[in-house]
């Protein structure tokens, strides 16, 4: 009967039949999301009312408020549909057209053959969790504050960042030009790659270049592309300031790591001297003190003294930078690779999900500091009762727009002109 029509008439069927299949599709989309969760009448209520209250002032709120899961579609229809679209502006996964190398904790990795592509998601972690909701802009900020400390810090030490990608269409050119190996999983290998034929290599480029996402999805401003590096599984903890899980070691033992400190220090005072408390790092266990057999272990004695000494000084300087801007660097920690046999800097570097940074105008010996970092998400797990061994719980909305609001902060400090 359609072939009968006229081809207008025709088209207008396609689209008829493709929107009822569309509207099928969301319908079923949104009651998968329904039930994926179970949550309490009052809590969904509630939500609701949030969400009537706050949508005619800001959008960027609605997608935060909308992070915890919505249980009953017949409920609350008005705000199932919201969280469905608003929770799009959240990241916390990509799959990209590319070999997978792995999936850290926040960051994507892709292997491009002689160089890596670094996808900082919105995904958030803490005590060695990742936590359940992501933080809208979260990826963007650590992305473009690492590539923004690489730049400062260069004359101290090399680093692994190649170019942080703020355009796409110039990462479309560079990827498609690059590829010619596919490892067919993520776990495979550079010693075991599936080699493209050269002539393939300009077909699989430009159907690369066609899958790409469009810019503000997965890319443009949360990326970067770096230098394939040995990775040392260390982490590099320097600490002016005696705070967190370090006040709680000293109260305890009168040291932190290895160290031993002076009696009477009292908690987020300044240490006499910078010290250097490096740490494993595992993605099986959670981290601890770096003992001499650790070292042995992994054969790194002849690193030990320059990944020291130049933690040190990146610590300094930045310190330094920081207090011109009102912050105070109370602790961080960096990791090292070696690219071409050198020690470089690489992951992230001085960022809030690897720092603690303090507001120096309300900064006070013995007493609550006011962070802009992630502290107040540890403070948040701490307080409700959590136990560190099941899966974390959801965080509340307030907790997720006031990371938000803490991350573009130090950002814009640290980066303005």
């Amino acid at each position: 009967m359609c072939c009968l029509l006229p081809p207008v008439a025709r088209n207008a069927a396609r689209g008829a039949k493709l929107s009822n299949k569309m509207k099928s599709d969301v319908i079923n989309m949104m009651k998968w999301r329904a039930q994926k969760t179970t949550q309490s009448l009052i809590e969904l209520l509630s939500l609701g009312l949030s969400l009537l209250i706050f949508l005619p002032f800001n959008i960027k709120k609605m997608a935060i408020i909308c992070q915890p899961p919505v249980t009953n579609l017949t409920l609350n229809p008005f705000c199932c549909i919201l969280r469905v679209i608003l929770t799009m502006s959240v990241i916390l996964q990509t799959n990209l057209p590319f070999s997978l190398a792995r999936r850290g904790k926040v960051r994507d990795v892709y292997d491009l053959g002689d160089k890596l592509l670094i996808v900082s998601t919105d995904r958030i972690s803490a005590f060695d969790y990742v936590l359940p909701c992501g933080v809208p802009e979260k990826g963007r900020i650590l992305n473009q504050l690492s590539a923004f400390w690489f730049k400062k810090t260069a004359h101290i030490i090399p680093n692994h960042l190649i170019t942080a990608i703020d355009n796409l269409d110039a990462v479309q050119d560079l990827i498609a030009s690059t590829p010619t190996v596919t490892p067919s999983t993520p776990n495979e290998t550079a010693s075991h790659p599936t080699v493209i034929a050269r002539s393939e290599v300009t077909k699989q480029s430009q159907r690369k270049r066609d899958s790409l996402p469009t810019p503000g999805t997965s890319l443009v401003g949360r990326s970067m592309l770096v230098a394939k590096a040995h990775r040392i599984a260390v982490e590099c903890i320097v600490r002016g300031y005696l705070s967190g899980s370090a006040w709680a070691e000293y109260k305890q033992s009168g040291r932190v790591g290895n160290i031993r400190l002076p009696s009477g220090i009292e908690e987020n005072q300044e240490l006499p001297q910078h010290i250097f408390t490096p740490t494993t790092k595992s993605d099986v266990e959670h981290d601890r003190p770096l003992t001499r057999e650790d070292v042995t272990e992994l054969g790194i004695e002849h690193l030990m003294a320059e990944m020291e000494q130049k933690s040190l000084l990146i610590y300094r300087f930045a310190q330094d930078y920081a207090k011109t801007r009102g912050i105070m660097i109370a602790d961080t920690k960096f990791e090292f690779g070696l690219i071409n046999g050198k020690l470089s800097l690489i992951d992230e570097l001085l960022t809030p999900d690897s720092s603690r940074f303090w507001d120096a105008s309300q900064y006070k010996v013995g007493q609550f500091q006011h962070s802009l970092d992630k502290q107040p998400v540890r403070d948040w797990l701490l307080a409700s009762g959590w136990d560190k061994e099941s899966p974390p719980p959801m965080l509340p909305p307030e907790v997720i727009q006031a990371t938000t609001e803490r991350y573009n902060k130090i950002y814009s400090l640290f980066t303005k002109e």
